[in-house]
C-alpha cells in the first residue's frame, strides 16, 4: 500500500508541523514517570538546535510534538555530512534539510529505544520505523492541532479532563513558570491566555481528518 504523502511532509524551515509516531504493536512507550522525564530530556538533547516546540503531549503507547523547523539550522552548530563525515555548507544544508531533521528525530528515537531497553531489559525496536509529520497550512490548523494534541488523552480514554493531563503542555502553556515551550507564541495565537483556555473549553475533543492518531 503506498505511504499517504500527507503524513510525510518535507521539513523546511520556517514551517510548521504536527510529529507523531507511535510503538510497534502493543508495546508501551513509557512505563513509570521516569520515562516521561527522560523521553523529553532526549527530545531537547537531540531536537532543540532543529525544531522549535510549541505544545506536545506524551500518551502511553506514543506522542504529538507541534514543531517548527528553525530558520537557521542549529544555529551556529557544525552540521556535518553523516556519511563524509564533512562540515555542510550553506547551500548543502539547504538542500538537505529535510534530510536532516529526519536523521535527527531518528537518531532521538534510536537513543531513547537503547536506554529504555537497558532499563526495563528487554530487547528490539520500539518505535514505528516510519513517523508521520503533518504540514500545518494556516492559521486555524494550527489552533487545531494544538487543541487536537492536548485533548488527545480524552479521546484515547486516559483521563475525563485533558486539562489536569500531567504529560501535555496545557498547565505549561497557561502557567507563568519557566518553560521552553514557544508559550507566548501559542497564546498569541488564540488572542491571549483568556482566549486559549476558552477555546480548549468549547471544543469537542474528537478526531480530525487531518490529524488523525
Amino acid at each position: 500500500m503506498p505511504l499517504n504523502p500527507k503524513y510525510f511532509a518535507k521539513f523546511v524551515p520556517g514551517e510548521y508541523y504536527h510529529v507523531f509516531n507511535r510503538t510497534n504493536g502493543s508495546h508501551k512507550l513509557f512505563r513509570d514517570d521516569e520515562n516521561y522525564k527522560f523521553f523529553l530530556n532526549k527530545y531537547e538533547e537531540y531536537l532543540s538546535d532543529f525544531v522549535d516546540t510549541y505544545c506536545f503531549c506524551l500518551l502511553p503507547s506514543h506522542f504529538h510534538l507541534l514543531v517548527k523547523v528553525k530558520e537557521e539550522i542549529g544555529g551556529n552548530m557544525p552540521i556535518y555530512d553523516s556519511i563524509a563525515g564533512q562540515e555542510l555548507t550553506t547551500i548543502d544544508i539547504s538542500a538537505q534539510i529535510d534530510k536532516l531533521v529526519v536523521k535527527r528525530f531518528k537518531n532521538f528515537f534510536i537513543s531513547y529505544t537503547m536506554s529504555f531497553n537497558k532499563y526495563h531489559k528487554r530487547q528490539g525496536s520500539l518505535f514505528n520505523h516510519r513517523f508521520k509529520r503533518i504540514l500545518i497550512q494556516s492559521d486555524q490548523h494550527l489552533r487545531q492541532a494544538v487543541f487536537y494534541i492536548h485533548a488527545n488523552p480524552v479521546h484515547h480514554a486516559l483521563t475525563n479532563s485533558f486539562i489536569t493531563y500531567r504529560w501535555s503542555s496545557y498547565q505549561a502553556l497557561i502557567s507563568g513558570g519557566t518553560t521552553k515551550l514557544k508559550r507566548s507564541a501559542v497564546l498569541d495565537w488564540f488572542d491571549g491566555k483568556d482566549g486559549f483556555i476558552i477555546h480548549h473549553q468549547l471544543q469537542k475533543p474528537t478526531v480530525d481528518i487531518d490529524l488523525e492518531e
